[in-house]
């Protein structure tokens, strides 16, 4: 049993390089973040970046962003802290805002469940953030409808640490290539109480040997 905890997807590009000028120096630290929205209107916007085992890190942007998700759901942002420190609450310089799949988790008797391996997911991270759990994954481009969920047996909702799975399953199975997905699930349902003590997630998982990993709260 494996266990990945709190993983940011945080791509720090620090940018140097030559021009025909002379050397521009050291650049801004560039972050990618997956954060949760809090705020998006007149007076600006406002986003919580989980990271570590402390308490979020509060960023603000002075604008609105548009119409990129909805409050309290997540998105991937790219952006320069305006202190230039990295993961410390503060304004933000933001460079983009890109939406991602916001989605419940579901509660599904085993019959539901089954077949739910019948695709594999190449996993590259998975963490919690708040009442979300994140992923960060590979999984082949399809323009055909195809089951993609983090389903909760029911029967083991009643235990300390219930079991989820990561449920892929393609329509077809043309030839296709590969793209990175970032998802980020609703598990409030088992954050509201003080039942349990985490979660066990199983996943077929294409890119290491660990296909069970297991979550705290």
């Amino acid at each position: 049993m494996g266990r990945i905890a709190a993983i940011l997807i945080a791509m720090v590009l620090l940018l140097t390089g030559c021009a025909d000028n002379g050397d521009p120096g050291v650049q801004p630290v560039v972050l990618y973040d997956v954060v949760e929205l809090t705020q998006n209107d007149a007076n600006g916007s406002q986003f919580l970046l989980y990271h570590g085992e402390g308490e979020p890190v509060t960023l603000t942007y002075d604008r609105y962003i548009g119409d990129k998700t909805a409050i309290g759901e997540s998105l991937l942002i790219c952006y320069v802290p305006a202190n230039g420190e990295a993961y410390k609450s503060g304004p933000i310089e933001l460079r983009g805002a890109y939406a991602i799949t916001n989605v419940a988790m579901e509660l599904e008797m085993p019959s539901m469940i089954e077949g739910w391996d019948a695709d594999p997911v190449y996993l590259e991270s998975m963490w919690l953030a708040g009442s979300k759990l994140n992923v960060r994954c590979r999984l082949p481009v399809s323009g055909e409808a195809r089951r993609l969920a983090l389903a909760a047996d029911v029967t083991t909702l009643g235990d300390a640490v219930p079991q989820l799975y990561l449920a892929h399953n393609l329509s077809d199975d043309t030839p296709t290539y590969d793209r990175n997905y970032y998802i980020s699930f609703d598990i409030s349902l088992l954050m509201g109480t003080h039942m349990y003590e985490g979660v066990d997630i199983h996943v077929n998982n294409a890119n290491l040997p660990t296909s069970l990993f297991h979550i705290s709260f």
